[in-house]
């Protein structure tokens, strides 16, 4: 039995941005203090994962400090789609062997002969002809987040940002997964 792959997987990775210090973060203004990179699992030819976990790209939400002041923090939250068209099939290179084996036979003074030759040359490798990303949608939304009191937080895919502290270029905050 051979083995196709299993099934489709969405994966996210995160990135935060800024200078640790301590169990705090300290970011400046245009920073993407989150950046969420979501992938999903590249599809075979039976529409299975790839047995080689390969990937492709689906989307990124950011979120970006923008400034603030002692009292809120503003952000900009970008959501990115990508559709992609990426499969096993098509980002796979061809390799062509590129090797012979010549035999040849004969008579010379009423004598047969016969042999055989073999050439080893380097594959011809054919890059994958694999189709580009495309993006479908980009969504940004003002946020603003109180730097004092209990609405400090705010949650996007799960990380809550904990916001300590803002001025206009510099933010301190904390991530809680």
């Amino acid at each position: 039995m051979v083995a196709c792959g299993g099934e489709i997987k969405q994966t996210s990775l995160i990135k935060t941005v800024g200078t640790k210090v301590g169990n705090e973060i300290i970011a400046t203004r245009g920073d993407a203090v989150i950046k969420i990179i979501n992938k999903e699992s590249m599809p075979n030819a039976f529409g299975k994962a790839d047995i080689f976990g390969r990937t492709r790209d689906t989307g990124t939400t950011s979120l970006i400090f923008i400034g603030g002041n002692s009292n809120e923090a503003n952000f900009i939250r970008r959501d990115v789609d990508i559709k992609s068209n990426k499969t096993t099939m098509n980002s796979s290179p061809t390799i062509i062997s590129n090797n012979s084996n010549s035999t040849f036979s004969g008579f010379v003074g009423g004598e047969s002969f016969s042999g055989s030759v073999n050439t080893y040359n380097a594959p011809i490798f054919l890059p994958p002809n694999t189709p580009k990303d495309t993006i479908t949608n980009i969504r940004e939304i003002k946020i603003r987040v109180s730097v004092k009191g209990e609405n400090n937080t705010i949650t996007i895919d799960g990380n809550t940002i904990k916001v300590l502290d803002a001025s206009e270029n510099e933010l301190r905050y904390r991530v809680i997964k």
